[in-house]
């Protein structure tokens, strides 16, 4: 797994800042639904399984089932986020230039790049397990990208990790589609 894993959460960290600065003045995102989709494969764990996320994002907090985004003058990010009893999952994908644009996703980019990261819980032989996976070669395109929703589809190939298990299993994710207000932050 690339060391650079931890990219996802330092995009949201500096998407949240910029609120604090003003932001970009987007309505609130409370009442509007977002989606996240696509259909995943993990070598040994998991074949063609559906991956869902669609709701609001609530006004009181960062919890529940919902789907988002946000721009800044460099980057797009969406952020979605599923909730299910104790099961947390979330996917990332980062666009650089925060257009409607396709953008490739190559291992090893060290300057603006699109990344696509997702973490989630599956039980496995009777344990539950937390899976961090990254596309490393795909593409992400913005398909519309207005003042207040951007639209896009996504896939790729790349490896998940996960603490106690041995090795990066292979995935592949088609199919990916998202449809998400944009926020002044996640």
């Amino acid at each position: 797994m690339r060391t650079h894993i931890l990219k996802p959460l330092l995009i949201l960290a500096a998407a949240a800042l910029g609120a604090c600065d003003g932001g970009t003045n987007l309505p609130p995102v409370e009442d509007e639904v977002g989606r996240v989709a696509f259909t995943y494969s993990v070598a040994g764990v998991q074949s063609g399984a559906r991956f869902t996320v669609e709701g609001a994002k609530p006004a009181a907090g960062p919890s529940g089932t919902w789907a988002a985004s946000t721009t800044d003058d460099m980057d797009a990010v969406v952020y979605a986020q599923r909730e299910q009893g104790t099961i947390h999952d979330q996917i990332v994908l980062s666009i650089p230039g925060g257009t409607a644009t396709t953008s490739s996703i190559v291992p090893d980019c060290d300057e603006s790049c699109a990344y696509v990261s997702f973490r989630m819980e599956k039980a496995v032989g009777g344990v539950e397990r937390a899976y961090v996976c990254e596309i490393t070669q795909g593409t992400i395109s913005v398909l519309t990208f207005s003042e207040t929703r951007m639209r896009g589809t996504f896939s790729g190939t790349g490896n998940c990790s996960s603490p106690g298990v041995e090795g990066e299993p292979a995935f592949s994710v088609t199919g990916g589609t998202f449809d998400t207000p944009l926020a002044d932050h996640i």
